[in-house]
């Protein structure tokens, strides 16, 4: 991996959402977002699976991850023992 790259695994349970169709449509919005996103400024591996119900809109799935990048430098950034990526 290269230094400064973050790698990310995203996911939509296939019990969750049973056709294909559904569950390539929130992958790519979640791509979408990431791509969009200003990212960590750590080098690190992220998994996200989408544990929703239902599929909500684009603005949703959006606004849950610059909330989830945000926590991510947060925590990174918070000099413990415990903080590993």
């Amino acid at each position: 991996m290269p230094a400064s790259e973050t790698q990310v695994l995203i996911w939509a349970p296939k019990s969750l959402f049973k056709h294909a169709v559904d569950r390539n449509r929130l992958r790519r919005q979640m791509r979408e977002a990431w791509r969009l996103s200003s990212k960590p400024q750590h080098t690190c591996q992220i998994a996200i699976n989408y544990m929703d119900k239902q599929m909500q809109p684009y603005a949703v799935i959006e606004r849950a991850m610059h909330k989830m990048i945000a926590k991510i430098d947060t925590v990174l950034t918070t000099p413990t023992d415990e903080n590993h990526c």
